[in-house]
């Protein structure tokens, strides 16, 4: 979806990349209006205030669309990436960084070596940066 530019782009295409977007950014909206109590945006805010009212009657559902979004971004972000990257669910990080330790036993050709360095370094940093906000709010 993300990897056609141009006349290669189909309907298809499009239209799964509007749905996604749109979807992620009607999310924001809802979310953004519920932490803050303010409108984010300008026509699309107003879609807020009908999740602000339709969550209130249904608080599971805001927590059905945050999980459900956040599926949506780490296959994205897999799908684009080869399975390199994953941002959202932490213990899949833990996972893959410790299959990738271990492996530093067997992997002996350097070129293996870097790349898996390489890898371990990315998921030091992913878990890094997700691990930050946690640590500022229990303090």
């Amino acid at each position: 979806m993300f990897r056609h530019k141009g006349k290669s782009r189909t309907l298809e295409h499009n239209l799964k990349i509007a749905t996604l977007l749109s979807f992620v950014a009607g999310v924001v909206n809802i979310v953004g209006f519920l932490a803050v109590q303010k409108l984010t945006t300008n026509v699309t805010g107003h879609f807020a205030f009908f999740g602000d009212n339709f969550i209130l009657a249904a608080p599971n559902v805001l927590a059905y669309l945050l999980l459900f979004a956040m599926g949506l971004q780490n296959s994205l972000v897999t799908s684009i990436s080869n399975a390199t990257v994953r941002t959202t669910h932490i213990t899949g990080l833990f996972t893959d960084l410790g299959i990738e330790l271990s492996q530093l036993f067997f992997y002996k050709l350097k070129e293996q070596r870097e790349r898996l360095i390489s890898s371990i370094k990315l998921r030091f940093t992913i878990i890094s940066f997700k691990s930050a906000p946690s640590n500022y709010y229990s303090q």
